[in-house]
């Protein structure tokens, strides 16, 4: 005889789903969010409540890694989310790039990429009227490049991947020194298997972005492609950039191992 016996969320509500790249497996796919319980089950009847009542924020739909939020702090965390958007929006249209968290004595942090998080959490909590309303305020010329940011944001959150690319095309022309739009653009053009525009959008990140970990990781994601795309010549130069941002990668065997065999079929000795 078979037990089957586990724990699980159950009695969910206050359901809200959009889709995105998943922190924890790096996949493509949908998140589901809502407020339930945990009851350890038995053939799948709930019997023993595990936890009070929470807020599952962004469940994975392919490997259910979630974060769990009591349900007054998570509402205290969207109140927190609504007010200092609403500052980064009054900062944007004053002309500036920046702005500071009320309460918050670290350096001011930047003003649409935090437009962007805060999306990414509205919508987790049923709020796109919120995000609409936002980019309804961003309608004057010094807010146009946030405004196509986090439209391009919300397309993609809503699924609709070219839309969400041809906006973040056009960010790339409101304002040609910011590499976030290329960065963005980048994933949802190799996850449409657009792998050359992809290369593309990925070589403007390592030109444009300041050295670090956003250089680290985006190369590391470009050399991929441009193997894929058999740009042998093209991936050594990358990983040639690699071993400058991070020369531990030389004690590495297995990196070392592909930059080997890159250069072999590039060609260069």
């Amino acid at each position: 005889m078979i037990i089957i016996w586990g724990s699980r969320p159950y009695f969910r509500k206050n359901k809200a789903h959009q889709k995105g790249f998943c922190p924890h497996c790096g996949r493509f796919g949908g998140f589901s969010s809502f407020d339930a319980m945990t009851f350890f089950y038995l053939y799948y009847i709930p019997l023993i409540p595990m936890s009070k009542r929470k807020r599952f924020h962004k469940m994975c739909s392919h490997c259910s890694m979630t974060q769990q939020i009591d349900i007054e702090s998570f509402s205290d965390i969207i109140q927190n989310l609504k007010s200092n958007s609403a500052e980064a929006v009054l900062a944007i249209l004053d002309g500036e790039k920046t702005f500071s968290l009320e309460g918050d004595d670290s350096e001011p942090i930047d003003a649409s990429n935090y437009l962007l998080g805060a999306a990414d959490w509205l919508y987790a909590s049923g709020n796109k009227d919120f995000c609409v309303s936002i980019v309804g305020q961003l309608a004057d010329p010094v807010g146009r490049f946030t405004q196509a940011m986090l439209l391009a944001h919300m397309r993609t959150m809503d699924g609709k991947l070219q839309e969400a690319i041809d906006l973040y095309n056009s960010a790339t022309q409101i304002d040609a020194s910011r590499y976030e739009p290329y960065q963005y653009k980048g994933s949802l053009e190799a996850e449409t298997k657009q792998l050359e525009t992809a290369i593309a959008s990925y070589q403007q990140v390592m030109k444009k972005a300041p050295e670090g970990t956003t250089q680290l990781s985006i190369g590391l994601q470009l050399v991929e492609l441009q193997k894929q795309c058999k740009q042998f010549v093209e991936a050594v130069a990358t990983y040639d950039r690699l071993l400058e941002l991070h020369p531990p990668f030389a004690n590495d065997k297995s990196f070392m191992k592909g930059v080997a065999k890159v250069k072999k079929k590039a060609g260069v000795v």
